[in-house]
Order: C-alpha cells, then structure tokens, then sequence
C-alpha cells in the first residue's frame, strides 16, 4: 500500500519521473516539446543564456514559457513515443482547422501540440502504441502560460481526456518541488487509480518544434502552417 502510494506521490511531480513537456517561446514565436526526467531544472536550462561575449549575453536569454508537462510513462521509451508521436500528430493540415475552433490568446502553434495530446490520450491511443495492462494515469501539469487565457484554458481541461481506460487529473505545475529520481526503467510510476480531475542549451534554429540537448536530440522539420507570432 505505501509502494502505491509512494508511485502515484511521484507522478503528481515533475520531476523525478519521465515527463513529456511543452514551453512557448512569446519572443521567437517558436514551441519546443521534449522529454525529461526533471523539468524543473530542463526550463532553467532552456532559459539559460548561451555562451557569447558578455557584451551580447544579455541578447542571448531567452524566454521559454512552461505550457504544460505529461507524467504517467513507464519509462523513457514510453515517453519519447510519446513526444514523438505529439510533435508529428501536431503537424497534420487538418489541426490547424481544429486549432481555430478553440480561439483565445494562445497561438495555433501552441493549441496544436495541447490539442494533439488530447488526441494522443483520447482518440489516436494506437498509433502511439501505449503500453498495453495496466490502467493508466496521467497528470497534465499546466504551466503559467496557460493563466493567459482562463476561459480557453478551461475549454481544453474539459475536453473528453478520459477514454480507452485512461484517467488524467489536471493540476497546476508546481516547479518549487525537488524529488529523487526514479530509476529508468521503473515501470509503476503508473497509479491504478481511477481518479479523475479537473543537456546544454543552444541556440534555436527551427521556426516551430526545435529539440536542445535533451535525453535525445532529433530535429523537426519546419512547421509551414503560417503560425504568426502573437
């Protein structure tokens, strides 16, 4: 009972467990999702100056925005299928149409990768090919980006997240925690509950989603669907 209790204890962080996570560049107009073990400190690293003389070091900080961080995977390979599944899901034609239907302050660029995820956990469970068992649980961790638009924000956390056996709790995300890190292959940060609730940085080079050092490294092509900087 307390191993249960301590697996869904870790799940409830971000950090300490694998999570797939979205920030939002405002300056750039560009969006990242990628994959960590410690969210806390991959945002401080995103928002790390790059090395420059000091004269242009303070051109060089960036802005990298939280927007929201998944956690329930099993281990790292479940959770880079499941950030690569986000990123080429986000990509097609048709969600650029469905980006429009939920209108607010926050850009298509962004609604695009939320709105996959919802599809990823919802609607398109076997094209990411999750891990068949046990029922599964994930936390979406909404970062500050999303307090920008209340009603909107609101709109996407009532979406339908819960079919197919999946439960999601939404929760705010709290980046003060610190917390141990699971070991990798550590396959019951999963809860069975059926709770249901509302590595150096570099510069970017892509206009949409652009990978730093992470755990993996593997680029995306250029988003060509006009997301304009808001």
């Amino acid at each position: 009972m307390r191993s249960s209790h301590n697996h869904q204890s870790r799940i409830e962080s971000v950090t300490g467990t694998w999570c797939v996570y979205v920030v939002y560049n405002p300056d750039r107009s560009k969006v990242y999702v990628g994959t960590t073990r410690d969210f806390k400190d991959r945002i401080k690293k995103h928002n790390r100056p790059s090395s420059a003389s000091p004269s242009t070091v303070e051109d060089e900080i960036d802005s990298w925005l939280p927007v929201i961080a998944i956690t329930g995977f099993f281990n790292k390979k479940d959770a880079l299928d499941f950030e690569k599944n986000v990123k080429s899901t986000a990509k097609k034609k048709e969600f650029t149409e469905y980006a429009s239907l939920y209108p607010g302050r926050c850009p298509p660029l962004v609604l695009k990768r939320i709105i996959a995820i919802r599809c990823l956990l919802c609607e398109f469970d076997l094209y990411w090919r999750a891990p068949k068992g046990k029922r599964r649980r994930y936390v979406l961790h909404w970062g500050s980006y999303m307090d920008r638009d209340q009603r909107q924000s609101n709109v996407l956390k009532h979406c339908p997240w819960s079919r197919l056996g999946r439960y999601v709790k939404h929760k705010t995300m709290d980046l003060s925690e610190d917390r141990p890190l699971a070991p990798e292959t550590d396959s019951s940060n999963v809860s069975v509950t059926s709770e249901h609730t509302n590595s150096r940085k570099r510069k970017v080079v892509d206009d949409d989603d652009v990978d730093i050092d992470d755990d993996h490294d593997d680029h995306d092509e250029n988003d060509d669907d006009g997301d304009q900087r808001e």
